[in-house]
This record gives C-alpha cells, structure tokens and sequence, in this order.
C-alpha cells in the first residue's frame, strides 16, 4: 500500500513552480527593485549621517582643540607624576600667558606670549 504523499510528485511540482514563476514575474521584479531602491537608500542615509558625524568631530576639534581633560596649577614636580599615570595616554604643557608693551608699534601696542610645548602647540585651537 502507498501512501498519497509517497508518490512521485517531483513533475507537478515543477509544473507548478514554472507557472507561479510566470504568474508572479511583474511581482517578483516589482518587489526586488523595492529591496534594491530600499538598500540604496538605506546605504546613502548611513553614509551622510556618517559623514556629518565626522564633520562634527574635525570641527569640534578645530574650534577646541583635541584633548579629553585639562588640569589647573600643576607645579613642575608633579608634571613626572602625572605622566607616569597609566590612565593617561600624553600630557601636554601650557604656561602662563605673558604680556608686552611695545613701544615701536602704535596700532596693536601688546604682543601676548603664550608659553607650551609643541605637543600642545600641534593639538590645541589657539594656533587655528
């Protein structure tokens, strides 16, 4: 005795396969360029919003500067503490602005001096 679903059905199968694939053409092609216009959109929204993100973190760090933590009256004998500190990663110096007269220049009579390493010097705003 066979059972219904033991016989071969492999042929109508296939019959039915090519006529829903007929039937459904204009769905099927309709649905795939849905996905790809969908993909599309979805890889040019990450990429601007990726590349606004990027923008913000250059400005930022042009307008600011490009350091995380900034510690007042440090004398010079605790500078070597600091840099020995695992958690951080580079330290940079900035002094004590100074200010001059000038006697020879009517227009813009003060030069301020400002007193850092280059380290500060390359990561900070001041020179932008």
């Amino acid at each position: 005795m066979t059972l219904p679903f033991e016989n071969d059905t492999n042929a109508v199968v296939k019959k039915l396969a090519k006529q829903n694939i007929k039937a459904n053409h204009r769905t099927a092609l309709s649905i795939m360029s849905a996905i790809l216009i969908a993909a599309t959109f979805m890889c040019t929204l990450c990429s601007l919003v990726q590349s606004y993100w990027n923008q913000r973190v250059q400005q930022e760090i042009f307008d600011s500067g490009n350091w995380d933590a900034q510690i007042l009256e440090v004398q010079a004998n605790q500078i070597e503490l600091i840099k020995k500190n695992e958690n951080i990663k580079d330290v940079m110096v900035k002094g004590n602005n100074q200010t001059f007269l000038l006697s020879f220049r009517e227009n813009d009579p003060y030069l301020l001096v400002q007193n850092c390493d280059a380290k500060y010097w390359e990561s900070m705003h001041e020179k932008n």
